[in-house]
């Protein structure tokens, strides 16, 4: 009878499968602000690992961090004016105890700082939208190449 439990709960065991980090849905929020501007930014991820996307100030300290999910699109809304830097990360494995991939494949840094500027028509208000796509590069193609110390830090 014993032998017959131990190996029913083996069994029940391996029927699980392997032990896997949690893995947040898309548009979770791993860093916000209060987002009442009128700015956008779109998302699209084409890797084929998840990423986080950041939004920074100028001084590298993040304002927004979103989870987003290889293959899918997110959009942040209410972004205020002023002018910010973008980064990204892709991996495995998001720990979020330490703000970053257990298994992270890069750092990266968009270019130039874009800039939110809204104007208000008394009717109407207008706003800036951007939209960017993730997808994977080689190494050496990229000039966004980012140590992870030059990354803004989640952790905190």
């Amino acid at each position: 009878m014993r032998k017959e439990l131990l190996i029913c709960l083996m069994l029940i065991i391996l029927s699980l499968g392997p032990c896997q980090a949690a893995r947040p849905e898309t548009g979770t929020y791993i860093k916000d602000i209060n987002r009442n501007g009128y700015g956008q930014l779109t998302m699209h991820n084409d890797e084929c690992q998840d990423a986080i996307v950041v939004v920074a100030d100028l001084d590298v300290h993040p304002l927004i961090a979103v989870y987003v999910r290889a293959g899918e699109p997110f959009t942040v809304t209410g972004i205020k004016d002023g002018k910010y830097v973008i980064y990204s990360t892709a991996g495995k494995d998001w720990n979020s105890k330490k703000g970053t991939f257990a298994d992270p494949r890069g750092y990266y840094k968009f270019g130039e700082p874009i800039e939110v500027k809204t104007t208000d028509h008394g009717d109407d208000v207008e706003s800036s939208a951007f939209e960017i796509t993730l997808w994977e590069v080689s190494l050496g193609q990229s000039n966004f190449v980012l140590d992870f110390f030059e990354f803004p830090d989640l952790g905190r």
